[in-house]
This record gives C-alpha cells, structure tokens and sequence, in this order.
C-alpha cells in the first residue's frame, strides 16, 4: 500500500539546528536497553526448553525454602504442577505438612510426585521435609527404560519406587515417558531457587539458571500467558480490521495509544528473551498491520502509538527485518525499509484537523521541511519566552499538560530508531531533544520541584523514567552524570509515598483514573528513584508495597530488563509524617507510617491555574481514615462531559469555599457552564499556559501554599486562594485564607484532629459557604431537618446549639463541628435515591434539561434564559476510567452565615474534625470539646481538650500580639499567624471568667519565645 504523504512538504531551508549533547549510539538495539540488557535477564528467568527429555534425564536445584505468605498459592509447586491429566511430574509444597513456626526441630514438607494421565494413583511419590531458612539441595532423576526414579536431598537418597501395571507385583512397570510434563519453575513469595540445572538422559546440560527469585518466576509465566495470548489474538484478526467490533488489540488504525505501543513491545521482548520464532512471527503479523494502516487514522493520539511501536519493533529487531520482504498484501521491499517509510509518513501524515498532527505536537502549527538531508519542522519553534501576539510557531502551551510531550516522545521513539539509515531525521531528533530540555522537562522541574504534580495522582504518574532512559539509552555517555538529570526526578515517588491510603488507593485529586498502587508507573518512578540516588526509601517501597499489591506480576519483566538495579532499604519510619510539595502546592499529612491505620490528610493549594485535568480544587482538602471520610467528590467518565464541565472539576464537587454570585458567568468560548460559585478562568490566563505564565509574575499564577511547618506533634499549613476566584468577587490579595492545622496525636483525643479557620474578606458583601463532602448520609443532633427540594435538607439547629455531623463511612468515622459562624445555617445536599420528586437531571450526552429523578448528588445551579437559576443534577455518564467509585460522593454539607456580611467585612469560618473508630452506631457520636474564648479582635482562641490554646491571626497583617481570656491557668499554646522569627512574651493574670493570656512581641531575653520562620509559636 502506498502512501503518498511526504511530497508535499517540500519547503524552504529551516533555520539552524540545535545539537545534541552526544552523539547517537551506532547499532541496535539502542532503544530503553541494549543487548547486554536481554542477555543480563535471560538466565534468571525460567526459559526452559521446549523439547522435555520426556524418556530420561535429572533435575536439581537448590532451594532456601521459605514459610507460607498469606499470598501465597495453596501447596505451591516447585517444579511442574499437579495435574492427573499428564504425564509428568512435581515437587510442591504440602501446606498441611508445615510444622508450626517456632517448634522444636521446625520443617517445611513437600511432596514429589509422578503422575499418570487418566490415573488417579501416582506412579511413584515421596514426601520430604526441609528445615527454613536454609538452602537444601534436591536432585531428581528418572529413566523410562530401567523403570527408575532416584531422588536425593542433601545428598541423602530418599526411597522412590516404580508402580507397575496393576500395582502388584505380579505384574510389570507401565511405561511411561513425562511427555506431558509441565516445565514450570515456582517459589512461595519467600524463597529463592539457585544453580537449576535441567539435563538430559545422557547428562548433557539442557539449560541452566544459577540464581531465581519466586516473583520474577511468577512474572515470567504471567507475561508469556499474555504475549501467547496476544498472539493468537493478532492471528485470528484479518490484515486491516473492520473499524468496529475487534479487540482492542487488533485496533491499531484508531485504538489507544499505549495499548498500540505496548502489543509492540511486548511482542518484541518476548522474541528477544526466547529466540523462539512464533513471538518474531507474532510480532511481525503486528506490524504487517502497522504498515498498512493509513497514517492518518486515528489522529495524534492512535498514530502516536503506531509510530512508537514500529520504532521498537526496528530497532529490537532490527537483524531479523533486514532482507525479509514483507508480504505482497502488505506492501513491497523489506520490514526494514518498509518499516521507516512509514514512521515518516505517519509523522508527516496531515488529518486535515491540525492539532491531530503529529508534526504539530512536534513543530506547532506550521508545515514540515523534507528534503533528501532533513526531516524537520520548517521552522524551529520557539522553546522559551514565547509571545502570543507573534505568529511564531510554538508548543510552549503545552509543556505543562496535554498530549504533546506523549506524541513527541513516540515520534522520538521512531526517529532514533531509524537515524543510522536515514541520517535525514537527526533535525527532528535534535527538535525533539531541545523540547525535552527545555521545554517538558523544564515545566516538570518547576512544578515538581519536590515531586508532586498540580494533577494529583493519577495524571500526576507518569513514565518520566522512561522516557529519559530513552534519551540515555540513545546517546552516548558524556562521562559525567545522566543525560538531563536533575534532582526533581528522584522525588516523583514521593507523593504516592505521602499519599497512600488504607486501601493501596490515593486521594481522587484531579481527574482520577483508576490508579493503583501497582501500576507499572508508579513502580517506574521507584526505580528511576533507585537508579539515580540509591534510594533506600524508594526501593524499599517498590518491593514491600508497589510489587506485594500486584495480584498479576508480568509487569515485572519489563521493570527488570530497563532498571535491572539492586535494591536498597531504609524504613519509612526515617521520614517525616508529612511533606510539602511546592508549586504543585500538596500537603500530605499523616500520624503513622502502619498504612492501614493510617488518617491522611491532604491539603491542596497550587501556585497557578491551568486546564486540562486541573480541578478548582484551590485550598481544597480531603480526609481518609480506614475508608475516605472527606471527598474530593465526582466521577472521572469523560473528559470534556457535561459532568466533567458542569460538577466534577468545579469547586462545587471539593472541600474549599464558594461564594455565589448571580451575575457571574462561567464561560469558555462560546459555551456557558453552571454557576457554582467556585473558581474559574478569567482573562488573561490561558487555558493552556507557558511556563513563563505559571511563573509567579505571570498571569496563571496563584499565592498557593504560603506556610508550612511540620513537627512530630503537628502539621501546619496555609493557602491563599484568592486569585483563583473572580476579583469582582473577591480581594485578589487575601480574600480566601485557609489555616489548616494537623494535631497528630493530641493527648485529649485518640487519634488526629484537624482544625481548620478560614478567612474571607469579599468584595459584593457575597456570603461564602463552605463544604464538606461524604460518602454517606452525615447525622447530626438537630431538633429538625426540613426538606427544601432538589435534595437539600436544613438542619434546624436552635441558637447556641453547638453544630456537630457525625459522618460513618467503612471502618471510619469523623466528628465535623462547626465553630464559626456563630449560629451557623448547616444544610446537607445529595443522596442517591432521594424520595417525592427527586431532582432535575440533565441529559447525558447534551447536558440538557431532562425530567426528574431519585439522583441527587450532583447538584448545581444553572442560568436560566431569564436570568434566574434553577437546580440541576449534573448526571454523569458510566465510566470506562474510574473502577474505583469509593471517592464519588453521594452527600455534602453546605456551611453558611446565618446572614450576609456587612460590605468589606470579613467573614470567618471555623472547623475542627476528629477521626474515631467507627462506632457502628446510626446517631451522633462523641466530639472532642471545642470552646471558643472571648478574645481581641484580630485573635481567633480555640480550648481544645480543655488542655490545648489554637489561636488563629483574624487580620492579614502578621501579628505582634494576641489576647485572650481562658478558664485555665496553664495549658499548652499553639499560636499561629504571628511575626515570623519574632520574640513573644507569654503572660497569664486571673481576671473575669478565668484568665486573661496575652502573647506579645517582646525584645529577646530571658522568659520570651521565638517564633518559627513560619510564624508559629508552641509552648508546651
């Protein structure tokens, strides 16, 4: 099939290039690895040989043998497997043979036995029993022509017998050949396999492995089942698929790109780790039908993908493709040269729809320059400091997020796979580099500069390791350190560190795909970790979390042939319980490194706003302890939906603050969206901005996290949100000031409680409402609730009741009291399969008005064509992304003002949540005391536990001094809001109603105290 792509790009000269920092490495394969890569894997893995010595041969191995996991199989084998449907044999574990850990002369029992097929008696068994902890040496042996078996342990025979036809003996041995013999090598999760040896009648050496570990055996068996699967797969498909009703791995014409890129890759990787011809068959199949997709099928995202996958499959195979001709129905000339052609056509391909290019993911909107000697953009596009206003091409917008840094890593793929043969594509190489540098890279170092991501954690994940082995792989060593490393990259596994959950998930910040803890690329991120630092934390996390929560392994195999490291351990317990990430403005807070009964906390404030899987999450937070208690609320169906633009991504659908205006209008181009009250874009910020833009004197840039301070008793932190909000809303300087602070371990309460005191100074005299979501219904000690329709309910609390929900939810339950606002309106919002008339839908696919029903638990108010606003229930669609739906909310808790402030008057809100065991019961539960003090104007005093002062700056300014007046004498002082690293004088003098505290700035001396550089103050 022909494609006549190319031609019209010839065009003028392009400006001069830039070079790379090192020449590209000669050979093949060049691409994440090299063959010393392959040959360094292939004798740890059980490879056996395809043809058995079924009639004779011996077995022998040595085994440190290892007790019983909780997840491992049931009598583990060690050799071959149980099966009466064979002729074979095994050696396995019998569980029930274990002695009890600990017992005088302790030992772990197996069993070896020879099986006939259709027979239910064995052809000879024995048990044997082994001490723990210990390497022990079996040997096994058979031969059918002498009828024996000889079966030594330590050297010491073990008796084996021979059954003979009827199991007398009367009559003779049955023949039998283990020619149905399961070749399979096994381990429990703690054992290790060394010097395997596997020989034939005559004592020839068949194959051998001298070292194996139960895991990488387990992957080994369960990444073949999936190529052999893949394969048969490739093979029942025709040459071009119809366009629907295939699997998905046939869809190589508008299927996903990393299920393109991966059947490629794991095709390959198979071939190169086995030699047997059906995985290069199997891979070539594939890319028969790579070379006849048209190239611009699919757009950016499935073309992507083809060309990566073609540019693994020539360079891993690339002595197998040389001179083999590929089929007539195909095409004509080798793989090789077929194979190159098409990766340029396809990155030259133009769809008619300019950003499904992928010359534009690589030059921005501009034409290709092709001759003879280039493959390049026609211009070089502009890296750094791009101006809007000018006509010149760019990519800029699209470092920080979108699909660019994917397709130009797929192209890159391509490209450094074919250079040898056509130096012509080096530009484009040199292009591709220069956009790593100093562009993805770039916005990467700026906002993961301590390794969090503005996205959260499941966009958040990526395969940066990855993709820098690439550029490291394809270039030669500098002899200094590894091509574009910096020190950013070594903490990307820390929020996943931070962020993990009871359950092995993390907190649904962002658009949140399913994402689990043993996701291959999280494990990249803990091995790229290990690779550059030795990092002692990482590789004990890879090993005793990312790998132990696999239930499949094959992901393994992949991970040992690109980062085949040694792994260092150094205990969690050596980190500190919470972590700031800066820029990407995450605050993970946490009282124990035991994961399962763990509180988290997590707090969000970024330093910008930018679109794409960015929420309006700022100053938002969630809460998990034994099951998600505070949620970041939604679901993750379909970017772009009326869901997604309407509930899931606004402020509506988090734990921060509204403030409703009529007259404002959430808009992007033509197209107006509902009207939370939440935070937006408005001009000059781009959807899609430069790093110049997020920087903090650009336009997308926000105050973000603006204190934090971590001590073994507490976390505290502060984000101003304000500019994230509408400055006709809001005082763009301090309008919304959220403190939050972590008491880890609070000597008045058994497990964390959290306090949290919001300031906000609006500029319409705009009442805030702040929200709090839960998974199920929150019970509270109201006299009353009453039903107000579109599934809000007022809880009628009487004046001076104190405000507190209890929220249950799996093992978990939480206590949320409201100190501030005095007398504060407390409504609940939501509920799945509300009664009466329910609520308003909106239309699935339009987002329309739709009749009424039982879903209420996505509410928002929508314009109305005469100006009013109505309630509708933003239904979403059902998702193909997010499995896990324990974070999608069903309730909220609005938290108002009984009325509104008076015009430039502050408003405060005060919170403190508690985490207790679940108590099993339906009513409110136990609180822990909270007292407001009478206190001076700009000091906000809270008694906790009638033991603790948390006192709060009410002013902007910092302050030099706070009053207040308490019924204790004595007690501990947490100040926050104060002068940073200013001496403070503590006095305490009886007075009315108990006594009168003040903390006042004092010159240094004796009896003062000094103030954190955050500004906080503990007296203990």
């Amino acid at each position: 099939m022909a494609h006549a792509v190319l031609g019209m790009f010839c065009l003028l000269a392009t400006s001069a290039m830039a070079q790379l920092p090192a020449p590209i490495k000669q050979g093949h394969p060049r691409l994440f690895l090299n063959q010393a890569s392959f040959d360094a894997l292939k004798p740890q893995l059980p490879n056996l040989p395809a043809a058995f010595p079924a009639a004779g041969g011996s077995i022998s191995l040595e085994l440190f043998a290892g007790r019983k996991d909780a997840l491992d199989s049931v009598n583990q084998p060690v050799f071959g497997e149980f099966s009466p449907s064979r002729n074979g044999f095994f050696i396995r574990h019998v569980d029930s043979y274990d002695s009890p850990a600990g017992a005088a002369g302790e030992s772990l029992g197996f069993q070896v036995g020879f099986q006939v097929n259709g027979l239910a008696q064995y052809l000879s068994v024995a048990r044997i029993d082994l001490k723990p902890d210990v390497w022990s040496n079996i040997q096994l042996s058979w031969n059918s022509q002498t009828h024996k078996i000889d079966l030594r342990v330590n050297g010491v025979a073990v008796p084996m017998g021979w059954r003979t036809v009827d199991g007398t003996g009367a009559t003779p041995p049955m023949e039998w050949k283990a020619d149905g013999q399961i070749s399979r090598i096994g381990m429990r999760r703690n054992e290790t396999v060394r010097n395997f040896r596997l020989l034939d009648g005559g004592g020839h050496e068949l194959w051998q492995a001298p070292a194996m570990d139960a895991l990488l055996s387990k992957a080994w068996y369960g990444f073949m089942e999936r190529v052999d699967g893949r394969v048969s797969t490739l093979q029942a498909c025709p040459l071009i698929p119809p366009a629907g009703g295939v699997p998905d791995v046939c869809n190589v014409a508008t299927g996903s790109r990393g299920t393109i890129y991966e059947t490629a890759q794991m095709l390959a990787m198979a071939y190169r780790l086995t030699g047997n011809a059906k995985y290069l068959d199997g891979a070539l199949n594939y890319l028969d039908k790579l070379l006849v997709t048209p190239p611009v099928a699919g757009g950016e995202w499935s073309s992507g993908g083809r060309v990566g996958a073609m540019g693994i499959l020539y360079d891993w195979l690339f002595a197998d493709t040389g001179a083999r001709a590929v089929p007539d129905a195909v095409g004509f000339g080798t793989y090789r040269d077929l194979t190159a052609q098409r990766i340029k056509e396809t990155i030259a391909a133009d769809t008619g729809k300019g950003h499904e290019n992928l010359f534009v993911s690589m030059c921005g909107y501009q034409q290709l320059y092709i001759t003879s000697t280039s493959f390049d953009c026609k211009k070089k596009p502009v890296y750094e400091q791009w101006d809007r206003s000018e006509s010149k091409p760019s990519i800029a917008g699209f470092y920080i997020s979108g699909h660019p840094f994917s397709a130009v890593n797929n192209v890159t793929v391509g490209l450094l796979a074919i250079v040898d043969e056509h130096p012509e594509v080096l530009p484009m190489i040199e292009t591709s580099y220069a956009h790593y540098e100093k562009g993805f890279l770039a916005a990467r170092a700026l906002i993961s500069v301590d390794g969090g991501h503005h996205m959260g954690f499941a966009y958040g994940v990526s395969s940066i390791p990855e993709r820098l082995l690439l550029w490291r792989s394809a270039l030669e060593s500098t002899g200094a350190a590894p091509l574009l490393q910096a020190d950013w990259q070594a903490r990307l596994i820390y929020p996943y560190i931070y962020g993990l959950r009871h359950d092995g998930s993390f907190p649904a910040s962002g658009d949140n795909f399913t994402t689990p803890l043993g996701s291959t690329l999280i494990g990249q991120l803990a091995l790229g970790a290990v690779t550059d630092t030795a990092d002692g934390v990482a590789g004990k996390f890879y090993r005793e979390h990312v790998v132990a929560s696999r239930s499949a392994h094959d992901a393994l195999i992949l991970e040992r042939l690109l980062w085949p490291v040694q792994l260092p351990a150094a205990p969690l317990e050596s980190l500190e319980l919470s972590r700031h990430f800066r820029t990407s403005g995450q605050v993970l807070m946490r009282d124990t490194w035991d994961y399962a009964n763990a509180t988290l906390l997590e707090f969000k404030s970024t330093s910008f706003i930018a679109e794409n899987h960015q929420h309006f999450d700022q100053n938002s937070f969630s809460l998990n302890y034994k099951a998600p208690l505070l949620l970041d609320t939604g679901l993750y169906e379909e970017y772009g939906s009326s869901h997604w633009w309407n509930y899931y991504t606004r402020s509506i659908a988090h734990n921060t603050l509204l403030i409703f205006d009529k007259n404002e209008r959430f808009t992007r181009g033509d197209r107006e969206f509902s009207n939370d009250g939440g935070q937006w874009f408005y001009a000059p910020r781009q959807g899609y901005p430069t790093i110049e833009e997020i920087s903090p004197a650009g336009p997308n840039a926000l105050d973000g996290i603006i204190r934090y301070e971590n001590t073994p008793q507490y976390t505290y932190t502060s984000g101003n949100a304000s500019k994230a909000y509408a400055s006709s809303k809001l005082d763009m300087a301090n309008g919304f000031v959220r403190n939050v602070l972590f008491l880890r371990s609070p000597s008045f309460w058994g497990k964390p409680v959290t306090v949290v005191f919001d300031s906000v100074r609006s500029k319409q005299a705009l009442p805030a409402t702040f929200l709090l979501h839960t998974a199920n219904d929150p019970v509270s000690g109201a006299p009353g609730v009453t039903a107000l329709g579109n599934g809000q309910y007022q809880l009628g609390y009487t004046a001076g009741q104190e405000r507190i929900v209890t929220i249950r939810n799996g093992g978990g339950m939480l206590t949320a009291q409201t100190i501030l606002p005095l007398n504060a309106s407390v409504r609940k919002v939501g509920g799945a399969q509300e009664g009466g008339n329910g609520c308003a839908q909106t239309d699935l696919e339009t987002g329309a008005v739709a009749a009424n029903g039982a879903d209420c638990r996505f509410t928002v108010r929508r314009r109305q064509a005469d100006g009013s606003y109505l309630w509708r229930n933003q239904t979403p669609l059902v998702s193909k992304q997010q499995s896990w739906t324990s974070d999608v909310g069903a309730w909220r808790l609005e938290v108002a003002a009984p009325a509104a402030p008076a015009l430039n008057a502050p408003e405060y809100f005060l919170h403190v949540l508690a985490v207790a065991d679940n108590d099993g019961g339906t009513g409110p539960a136990a609180a822990p005391s909270a007292i407001r003090l009478p206190a001076a104007a700009n000091t906000e005093a809270l008694l906790l536990g009638g033991q603790l002062h948390a006192l709060f700056n009410r002013e902007v300014a910092p302050a030099a001094r706070m009053d207040w007046v308490s019924t204790q004498a004595g007690g501990t002082i947490l100040a926050t809001g104060l002068k940073p690293g200013a001496h403070y004088a503590l006095t305490s003098v009886p007075a009315a109603g108990g006594y009168a505290w003040s903390l006042a700035e004092a010159a240094d001396g004796a009896g003062t105290h000094q103030s954190s550089d955050q500004g906080v103050l503990s007296i203990e």
